[in-house]
């Protein structure tokens, strides 16, 4: 079983839930760093440092150049350059393939920078070659772990225990595992506040955001409901074919609904989306299939949103990749069709990741008519083109399991009027809210 929890440009990387811009959920950062449970550094695996102290096949002593490598890989691993240390060491993996330290660096350096399918290779060839050492067993079952294995993660921890049965990394694994696999969830509430200028009927919005995801034995279900209450003054807008109704005010209200099952490999998330105003209500269904890979964790949503008789389709390919050091950064490119009209989008997202903090930025550019994002879960229900758009989210974590975060997004309007003329118009969307969980 794998539980992972959310994803996307507007960050949170379910692997494919529903509410990362949108709150501060906790869940969010495991997902950006592509593990399963807490990070690597909350981990007490100090004990996979020592791996010098393994036995092994030693060195020649007249091999420079192994030493040199040795070297090198342990000032880039000092510095955060995991990658550049598996290029400086990997050579000697060829040069000296009886040697169980360079098995075991490798491996190491491998975990750390998240390439688990590489570190699991390395760990399993310094087990044949140490005869089982437990500090070898030890991190093949922390790797099994991150790649979301515990059937074959557990029996490793429980070996390592035989053999040291106070080794505190070994005891925190299956604790980890078992609590993992109980159930658990994520809640979280804020308010919502929207400032609309050089709009001809929206002026201000004020609201509420609730949202609620639990998983259980690798099926996630998850809740989002978004209220605003809008004041405006129509002037002549129009609305697609219709003119819009002249009122002073109105309430938008917005539900999602989503259900997923995660495997070894990946996730796949089945989403309903619905946004009632009192005019033109949409209702949009979406399937996202997100991938487990090693340097990347691609994502491929397709949906179709249905207002009046009118229907425009999507399909959006984006990809989280870690940078190192608690970076990462998520390209995506989005294409929208409605009859004989095509629209295309791209944008970029980049995120830092603490251990008591988050920050991300990122933004769109490119014409999108009523688009829907169930990584967030939005729907932009404006029936007038978005140019582009621009994010920035904040949290910080208050205490255990409870977070603190803001989320800003401009979100210009391209408005055409009933005399045939254009305006932009700027909407300022801010959340405020608290997320608890895990």
């Amino acid at each position: 079983m794998k539980i992972h929890r959310t994803n996307a440009l507007s960050t949170r990387p379910d692997r494919d839930a529903g509410t990362a811009a949108s709150l501060p959920r906790p869940a969010l950062r495991s997902d950006l760093r592509r593990a399963t449970g807490t990070p690597w550094s909350a981990v007490p695996i100090a004990s996979l440092l020592a791996l010098g102290l393994l036995v092994g096949s030693p060195a020649p002593a007249s091999a420079d150049d192994y030493t040199d490598r040795l070297a090198s890989a342990e000032t880039l691993e000092a510095e955060g350059r995991f990658d550049d240390a598996v290029a400086a060491l990997a050579p000697l993996a060829e040069t000296f393939p009886q040697d169980t330290t360079v098995a075991l660096r490798l491996a190491w350096l491998n975990f750390q920078a998240a390439h688990y399918p590489e570190a699991r290779g390395h760990y399993q060839r310094a087990i044949e070659l140490s005869a089982r050492a437990p500090l070898a067993v030890l991190g093949l079952a922390w790797t099994e772990q991150r790649l979301g294995h515990p059937d074959a993660a557990v029996p490793l921890f429980e070996e390592v225990l035989a053999a040291e049965p106070d080794n505190a990394s070994a005891q925190e694994g299956l604790a980890l595992i078992a609590a993992t696999e109980a159930p658990h969830g994520t809640v979280g509430a804020g308010v919502v506040a929207q400032v609309w200028s050089g709009h001809p009927s929206k002026r201000t919005g004020l609201g509420l955001i609730a949202a609620a995801d639990g998983a259980l034995d690798g099926v996630a279900l998850g809740v989002t409901y978004r209220g605003v209450e809008l004041s405006r003054q129509i002037v002549g807008l129009s609305r697609g074919p219709q003119s819009a109704a002249v009122s002073t005010g109105w309430t938008q209200h917005e539900v999602y609904g989503r259900v997923g099952v995660e495997g070894e490999t990946g996730s796949l998330t089945l989403h309903y989306g619905g946004v009632f105003d009192g005019f033109t209500n949409v209702h949009a269904v979406g399937l996202a299939g997100v991938l487990d890979a090693p340097y990347a964790s691609p994502r491929l949503e397709v949906s179709g949103a249905l207002f009046g008789d009118a229907a425009v389709w999507r399909g959006e390919l984006s990809a989280w990749a870690p940078l190192g050091l608690g970076f990462g950064v998520l390209p995506l490119v989005a294409g929208q069709w409605a009859d004989d009209t095509t629209w295309l989008n791209a944008g970029l997202a980049l995120a830092w990741l603490g251990d008591s903090a988050e920050l991300a930025v990122g933004g769109t550019y490119g014409d999108a008519w009523l688009p829907v994002n169930f990584a967030v879960p939005s729907i932009a229900n404006t029936f007038t083109p978005i140019p582009f758009s621009a994010f920035g989210r904040a949290s910080v974590r208050l205490g255990e399991g409870l977070w603190l975060g803001v989320v800003y997004a401009w979100v210009p309007e391209e408005l055409l009027l009933l005399d045939g003329t254009t305006r932009q118009a700027n909407g300022h969307l801010v959340t405020l809210g608290l997320g608890f969980g895990g």
